[in-house]
């Protein structure tokens, strides 16, 4: 007995002590509500580290800047998470607090919702346009920590990034985006000492440590004096130190500069990042709201073709003396994004086409075509022409390129790279003359006709998509079967086959017409049927579609069972 109590005794103390310890380093949650501008800010890891990171934060009216995390789905509804880039939002979630090893405390809001608001600020709903158009100068002000004193650049180092000769970052932007953006006008500023030792902003000392918001605070406090901000539309802050342990970062972060309150285009750059331009072109593209593209490898920076993702690629063809390795052009969709394809050089719809090379300042035929997918304004494919000129000339060789793009995920285009050994810049990912691109499941196919001098002439076809939702049901003729299927974009008719097993090579058409709904009275009894249907237009038919089955009274067929059992339970 006293044995018992011995033991209940130090399990009490024991428990108590756990949670007392527990109290000192667990997080704490409380529920919240933010109304504030949402931004998106892209970490970049060191050449070929393969790393990448992404940070969602939220401002409110206070100006105090919340980190979010954030499930990819929960913002699905409304477009995906970047179409609140720069936005006005309501946010739910739990709000969680913890303090680190250092004793720093960090805040975190995990978010269960996200809503669009109308900005209550007139310019900075203005500022948010998604469009990137007009003078959109950048300053670049170098700051240094306390407690490290190199320089690794002079001021003209910087101020001549920006020249509009090449490989000048205002002659970059005006061919990219056909002189519809120009940063004339940006300039450079500093060294300036910041207020606190490196460690101040990563206490962590780790890859993605840094308070990059509190760092941004201090940098552009140290060089207030001497800049006018709302001279500019974007900041690039440079560094002394490899500040983050590898990453270089670019984005947008609200802030209130010199009176003007808005979401600035804002990049934190290491010595390494600016001692190669690509790199500062690449975070810039995200100031400007630019998200990666990559291959279809689960990787982020294998898309040779973009700036955005592989900037990296053939440096030994385009690389400079004193800004090192140039950037190439983006990708058609991210030119588009940003709006400088006109819609008279965006085609979509069927037929022969010209494309022209993606980098010509002046063309007279299209830039890219846009091709949905099952009828989707957010999932599609575009078509473009890439060939090894102007800051393109680091590319593999002339090919029409073809991205996958699902506007919900966080990289939305994918290039398109049948061979799968993740080399988007090999054969497989450039499609030349007489090759097609066919997706059977979506109709949808696009063959390389010819070469042009400035392009390809490219056949786009599109037969409707395979018809969803098909359903075999009990139908009011006795043992008969209604057949029910949702209807395609774009088809005029619809055929259905009728099966006497799973395999295609036993379907017999039973129906063609325009309606959506068919009962079918010629079925037999004691017998499974498995009915698939194809959707038509003048163009052709899709693909069968996924088979539905229908059971009869009689003998149940083993190999059928489940899809009978299935039928059954619908019946009851």
């Amino acid at each position: 007995m006293k044995l018992q109590i011995i033991i209940r005794f130090f399990t009490v103390v024991m428990v108590a002590f756990l949670m007392t310890v527990t109290s000192k380093t667990a997080s704490a949650q409380t529920s919240d509500t933010i109304n504030g501008w949402f931004a998106i800010i892209w970490g970049d890891g060191y050449p070929s580290s393969g790393k990448e990171a992404i940070r969602y934060t939220v401002t409110d009216h206070n100006r105090h800047t919340t980190m979010l995390s954030m499930d990819k789905d929960t913002a699905l509804p409304s477009g995906g998470i970047l179409s609140f880039n720069g936005k006005y939002v309501e946010i739910q979630g739990e709000r969680v607090s913890s303090l680190s090893d250092q004793g720093v405390t960090s805040e975190m809001l995990n978010v269960t919702s996200i809503v669009m608001l109308a900005s209550p600020l007139p310019e900075a709903a203005a500022d948010t346009a998604l469009a990137v158009t007009g003078s959109k100068p950048w300053v670049s002000i170098m700051c240094k920590f306390s407690d490290y004193t190199d320089e690794p650049n002079n001021i003209g180092y910087f101020q001549t990034m920006y020249a509009n000769v090449k490989p000048g970052l205002d002659h970059y932007w005006r061919e990219l985006s056909y002189n519809t953006v120009n940063i004339a006008g940006s300039n450079a500023f500093g060294w300036f000492t910041l207020p606190h030792p490196e460690s101040y902003y990563n206490p962590s000392d780790t890859l993605g440590g840094t308070d990059l918001s509190l760092l941004a605070e201090d940098c552009i406090a140290a060089a207030d004096n001497s800049v006018n901000f709302p001279s500019y539309s974007g900041i690039n802050m440079m560094f002394n130190t490899n500040f983050d342990n590898g990453y270089a970062w670019g984005g947008t972060e609200y802030l209130t500069l010199d009176g003007v309150a808005k979401s600035w285009s804002i990049t934190w750059e290491p010595p390494w990042g600016y001692s190669s331009i690509t790199v500062i072109a690449h975070e810039m593209g995200h100031g400007f709201g630019l998200p990666h593209s990559s291959g279809a490898y689960g990787e982020t920076y294998d898309n040779i073709w973009d700036v955005m993702s592989d900037g990296w690629a053939n440096c030994t063809n385009s690389t400079d003396t004193i800004y090192g390795c140039l950037g190439q052009h983006t990708i058609a969709y991210h030119k588009d994004r940003l709006g400088w394809i006109p819609s008279d050089k965006k085609y979509s719809g069927v037929g022969t086409i010209a494309i022209d090379n993606l980098a010509l300042l002046s063309t007279t035929n299209y830039r890219m075509a846009e091709i949905p997918i099952n009828g989707s304004q957010t999932h599609f494919y575009t078509v473009e022409v890439r060939d090894r000129s102007g800051y393109d000339i680091k590319l593999p060789d002339k090919a029409v390129i073809i991205h996958e793009v699902d506007t919900t995920r966080e990289r939305p285009a994918y290039v398109i790279d049948p061979d799968g050994n993740g080399d988007t810049g090999d054969e497989g990912a450039m499609w030349k003359v007489g090759e097609t691109f066919v997706d059977n499941a979506n109709g949808i196919s696009v063959q390389v006709v010819s070469s042009t001098s400035t392009g390809f002439n490219v056949s786009i076809n599109q037969t409707p998509y395979q018809p969803k939702n098909v359903s075999a049901t009990k139908g009011s003729y006795p043992d008969k079967v209604e057949i029910t299927w949702s209807s395609v974009t774009n088809a005029d008719s619809y055929r259905i086959y009728r099966c006497t097993s799973s395999s295609t090579s036993t379907c017999a058409e039973i129906y063609s017409g325009s309606t959506t709904g068919y009962e079918d009275v010629s079925a037999a009894g004691n017998t499974v049927y498995y009915y698939r249907i194809k959707a038509c237009d003048n163009s052709g038919c899709s693909e069968y579609s996924e088979y539905s089955t229908g059971y009869f009274k009689g003998t149940i067929v083993p190999d059928a069972l489940p899809a009978v059992l299935n039928l059954l339970l619908n019946k009851l």
